[in-house]
């Protein structure tokens, strides 16, 4: 993923900011994660698709069907998420997409697990939307929408596959220097973009493309 600098000023202006900082008061108390703490997991900045894969790597065989991961991006990539850790001292970061791990458990609030983020790791589903998504009074242009691609556990570590090559510039460097563990690539297949790509269509026999009021109903636990 890669932060779009050249469109944070333009949507800046056009945000209905009432009181900027309201919503990092709405996160709920750390809850218990099953992978350790955010320390022990798996990084490497901007590569989140393969950080969450191997999140999903970590989840026993016969809980893995209540794990999903879960992209965020638009036919535009250029989706706003706040409180993320690239922001610095800006509310929100634009990015082309982003990746996060969701579980979904029967009677109970969702969980969302976001290595970029400063919310609490995990985060309740709820939490996590009023915390990253849709902070309390901010209007979010409609071309700025985001999608969500939810592709359950076992799926996303049956096929997704990547050679990285959407992470080098044009002069062939590095955007951000590659994770120190070997790519996810399978048989030499690079479908990273059919991942991204918010078309329903698109791997429809795996995963279910929502917008976002499908999103919130689906796992709001309000």
């Amino acid at each position: 993923m890669v932060v779009k600098l050249q469109d944070y000023k333009y949507f800046a202006g056009r945000l209905n900011l009432i009181n900027q900082w309201s919503f990092d008061k709405q996160v709920g108390p750390h809850m218990a994660p099953p992978f350790g703490s955010r320390e022990d997991c798996d990084y490497a900045r901007c590569y989140c698709e393969e950080n969450v894969y191997r999140l999903c790597e970590k989840v026993p065989v016969t809980e893995r069907s209540r794990f999903f991961a879960v992209f965020i991006s638009n036919s535009d990539r250029c989706v706003p998420l706040f409180s993320q850790i690239a922001s610095g001292e800006r509310p929100f970061v634009l990015w082309d997409y982003h990746v996060v791990m969701l579980e979904q458990q029967d009677g109970k609030n969702a969980q969302i697990w976001d290595l970029d983020t400063r919310l609490p790791f995990p985060s309740s589903f709820d939490d996590y939307w009023i915390g990253s998504i849709q902070p309390k009074d901010w209007n979010i242009p409609p071309q700025y929408g985001r999608c969500f691609r939810v592709i359950p556990c076992a799926d996303y570590l049956t096929y997704f596959s990547s050679d990285r090559s959407h992470m080098k510039a044009e002069n062939g460097e590095w955007i951000a220097p590659p994770p120190n563990w070997e790519p996810i690539l399978k048989n030499g297949l690079n479908n990273i973009n059919n991942f991204i790509s918010m078309d329903p269509n698109v791997l429809s026999d795996i995963s279910v493309v929502l917008d976002e009021n499908d999103m919130n109903k689906r796992f709001s636990g309000n």
